[in-house]
């Protein structure tokens, strides 16, 4: 692909933990999403859509990224983790293997100074 053009290619990404619809909403209609609730459930992934698999939506801290679960997906670009922190996320070997890995900051900030306040 030249430098400056937009592929028609849509980009396949894996959404790890349960359903969540403001992570599904937030996608375009440029990616397709690939659901997959527990670790147990990626047995059913194949090897044609892991080998596709460029991002990785994780929307649950208990749903792990570890070395094992990374290293499935030979063209993983991005993992990002909906929820507090990252350190379900296997950062070593994403940094060994030039994986972004991102979190989303100040997810529960409201939620926290509404119960600091009482209301």
């Amino acid at each position: 692909m030249a430098a400056g053009t937009v592929s028609s290619e849509k980009i396949d990404l894996l959404v790890h933990g349960p359903n969540k619809a403001i992570v599904d909403d937030g996608f375009s209609d440029q990616f397709v999403l690939h659901h997959f609730e527990t670790t147990h459930d990626l047995e059913r992934l194949t090897p044609d859509v892991a080998a596709k698999v460029r991002g990785m939506a994780i929307t649950y801290n208990s749903v792990r990224g570890d070395a094992k679960t990374l290293g499935r997906f030979p063209k993983l670009e991005i993992v990002s983790s909906f929820g507090v922190g990252y350190d379900h996320v296997d950062a070593a070997y994403a940094r060994d293997n030039n994986i972004m890995v991102t979190n989303t900051p100040d997810v529960l900030t409201e939620e926290v100074a509404d119960i600091a306040m009482g209301s």
